[in-house]
């Protein structure tokens, strides 16, 4: 069974979302292909403090999880996707922030300038519908809604005045004339406090001329005399292609995008060989380039009741349900961020390489009650992680079976600088910690957490502890080299009418939270596609 369309997009992510409703609101015929069957509507997906309830599901998350990753004590660690529409900007953490200029302006410098933050902006802006409303750095008619915290925590001052007592500026505005320093982050809700994933924003109301599919697994790009025709996927059990007489977008993300290309025979023909696939064309890079930011964290325990705790007793939490429940918002309507910082961790940076965010909740906390269920008692999670790692790890799939995993290894901390930088960013936060009024905060360390002093302790720890932090990028590497999976527009180098679109073209990690910028990534390719370049 074969079907004709204008352009097949394969995703329903933060970029598939975003570049479907783009092509099909120009009256172009679009078929949207997403491999997971849920709509992203829930109510888990609409609450935002349930997001972490979100990421081990069977039905709200592919659950996938790395090799064994020989530089953090051979662990195998959870890499928690989004599965349905909206893809993994339906289970994420909502935080807004599209890094810095200097990010994008390196970008500029080895990709193309149309990629520096000056030719960005305008996209940045045409995304959001933020609450500050337009202004030079912000749209307020954009389709991603943009609000602040609805419940602030009362801690947030005191974790600000310690920042500033150590150096650091207190900023507003993460994307703003200031960006840097501490401060209370905005998130991707509504005013009612609900989520808002990419496919809340562009999909809800969708062009009558894009169909999307939703269950359909991709097997394959056709490819004919060296151009992408169309796709070969199976949904309820049948088998069917869908052929695209303009361009097939590939929008997978950073696991899946290099999958589905290695699929098609677009890959390193070692790697294709040895999964039966045939090689069509040999691209050495495809599922080379992956990053993510590399973290640890630890909990505290608080010497203040005030934390997230309090809201957790059952007949707090209970009114605090009814709020969120009649859209007043309240501290269910985001997670429950104390503040976040993104900071220079030496002078002389070029751009702010470490973050902190300290959050009024454990991960171990429950909702309670005196005398019937025990609480976990007042706790701050605490977590730090660097902007720029120099580890890069692979994708590669393992057989020609679309619906097995591939193999996933970010080869974390192997690389000396990244080793060094975190724990500059632990010792960092343990400053912080003990800072002034900070103290205040903090009744107890865990046991065991080293001394900030004692280097090899320190290294060890993070070796055993630490984690990704779920912003993949830069398996599908884009530059002006030859050697790039694609060109400065996206196209795929050596393959006629295919582009992908999604955080796997990153060449390099940036320093803020991937959701947005992936989305204003989409609407600037939209806009190439349907001016034809």
């Amino acid at each position: 069974m074969t079907t004709r369309y204008d352009y097949v997009v394969i995703g329903a992510g933060s970029a598939g979302s975003v570049l479907a409703a783009r092509l099909a609101g120009a009256g172009r015929r679009v078929l949207l292909l997403e491999a997971g069957a849920g709509r992203g509507r829930s109510l888990l997906h609409r609450l935002p403090f349930a997001f972490p309830k979100l990421w081990f599901r069977p039905d709200t998350s592919w659950n996938l999880r790395t090799e064994p990753e020989p530089c953090m004590a051979d662990r195998s660690l959870p890499i928690p996707r989004g599965r349905g529409l909206g893809g993994s900007s339906a289970i994420n953490g909502m935080i807004y922030n599209r890094a810095s200029a200097w990010d994008w302006d390196r970008w500029g410098e080895i990709v193309s300038p149309d990629w520096r933050f000056e030719a960005m902006l305008p996209w940045f802006k045409r995304v959001e519908a933020h609450h500050r409303g337009s202004s030079a750095l912000h749209g307020g008619e954009g389709l991603v809604l943009i609000h602040p915290l609805p419940s602030p925590s009362p801690l947030s001052r005191t974790v600000l005045g310690a920042a500033c007592a150590m150096g650091y500026p207190v900023t507003e505005d993460f994307a703003g004339a200031e960006p840097e320093g501490f401060g209370v982050p905005d998130f991707t809700i509504d005013r009612r406090a609900r989520r808002c994933s990419a496919s809340d924003a562009y999909l809800r109301r969708p062009p009558t001329t894009l169909t999307i599919e939703r269950g359909a697994t991709v097997s394959r790009i056709l490819i004919e005399a060296g151009r992408a025709v169309g796709v070969e996927y199976e949904r309820n059990g049948e088998c069917r292609a869908a052929h695209a007489d303009a361009e097939v977008a590939l929008c997978g993300g950073a696991l899946a995008s290099p999958q589905i290309l290695m699929l098609s025979g677009i890959g390193p023909a070692c790697v294709l060989r040895r999964a039966g696939v045939s090689c069509a064309v040999d691209r050495a890079e495809v599922g080379r380039n992956l990053q993510d930011h590399i973290g640890g964290a630890f909990e505290v325990e608080s010497a203040d009741p005030r934390t997230f705790e309090r809201t957790l007793r059952l007949d707090h939490f209970a009114v605090a349900t009814a709020q969120w429940a009649l859209g007043l918002g309240g501290p269910l309507g985001a997670p429950p961020v104390i503040a976040m910082g993104i900071v220079r961790s030496m002078q002389g940076s070029p751009a702010p390489d470490l973050r902190l965010l300290i959050s009024g909740v454990s991960m171990s906390s429950r909702p309670w009650f005196p005398k019937l269920r025990p609480g976990r008692g007042p706790a701050m999670m605490v977590g730090f992680s660097i902007c720029y790692p120099r580890s890069r790890g692979f994708v590669e799939i393992r057989s020609a079976d679309p619906a097995a995993p591939p193999a996933f290894r970010y080869n974390g901390l192997c690389e000396r600088e990244d080793v060094d930088d975190l724990a500059r960013a632990y010792r960092m936060t343990r400053e912080l910690l003990d800072e002034g009024a900070m103290r205040s905060l903090v009744r107890a360390l865990p046991a065991g957490l080293p001394d900030p002093h004692d280097a090899g302790a320190v290294e060890a720890w993070l070796r055993r502890a630490s984690m990704i932090t779920h912003h993949p990028v830069g398996s599908c590497r884009m530059g002006a080299d030859a050697d790039a999976v694609v060109d400065p527009r996206c196209r795929v180098n050596g393959v006629g009418n295919l582009r992908v679109v999604d955080a796997s073209i990153f060449p390099q990690q940036i320093g803020g939270n991937p959701n947005v910028p992936i989305m204003a990534i989409a609407e600037k390719i939209a806009a190439d596609m349907l001016a034809g370049e």
